[in-house]
């Protein structure tokens, strides 16, 4: 039996692009698409000040677990991850507490997953991951906020093929269940956007 484990921390700043000053003006959409300016159409836009570039602070800090086994089948493993952030998300949803009237980002999650060697020849696995960008995210719901979940909950079976020492074919679904989409009454709802990989890896 192996077991190892790790912590990490990360501390940095983050930048905020300042903006120009704007005009005032006005705008006008075609609602109707008639080429013709009808009423309600047209939209009055303040003008604003120039808003000078900023740095914030951001961090993560994060713990992770994991088990071998020699079993009859081949090594069994268990692991798993735990992490907690502060204006780090750079891709998924870009953080940055500025534009968020200057309160701090919270993000948080975790993943845990389990594999296991069939023989010398097949590989099975399932990982379950959570991840929440937002922790404080508010939502308007008929001129009202409302708190709401960013969460997004992925499920990942994988299966593989192994050709020892050489090389190995794996294939992985991830069921993703996340509220980014929105339905015909703009309440969030889950967006379809599951995915499968097919990976062939070599080893010389």
């Amino acid at each position: 039996m192996v077991i190892a484990g790790g912590v990490s921390f990360n501390q940095g700043r983050g930048f905020h692009v300042g903006t120009d000053a704007t005009k005032s003006s006005v705008g006008w959409q075609d609602i109707n698409e008639n080429g013709v300016v009808d009423t309600n159409e047209t939209v009055g836009k303040t003008g604003a000040a120039a808003t000078s570039s900023s740095n914030f602070t951001r961090w993560a800090m994060g713990a992770d677990l994991e088990l071998l086994l020699k079993t009859g089948l081949g090594w069994t493993m268990l692991y798993g991850e735990l992490y907690a952030a502060s204006n780090l998300d750079r891709g998924l949803f870009v953080a940055d507490p500025v534009l968020n009237s200057g309160a701090a980002i919270r993000e948080f999650g975790w993943y845990a997953a389990l594999t296991q060697e069939i023989n010398r020849y097949g590989v099975v696995g399932f990982r379950f991951d959570y991840y929440d960008p937002n922790a404080d995210l508010l939502d308007t719901r008929k001129g009202k906020l409302l708190p709401v979940s960013a969460a997004m909950k992925t499920y990942s079976p994988m299966l593989g093929l192994v050709l020892p020492d050489h090389a190995r074919l794996l294939f992985q679904w991830d069921i993703v269940r996340d509220r980014l989409a929105r339905d015909t009454r703009g309440v969030p709802t889950d967006f379809r956007n599951n995915q499968w990989t097919l990976r062939l890896q070599g080893m010389l």
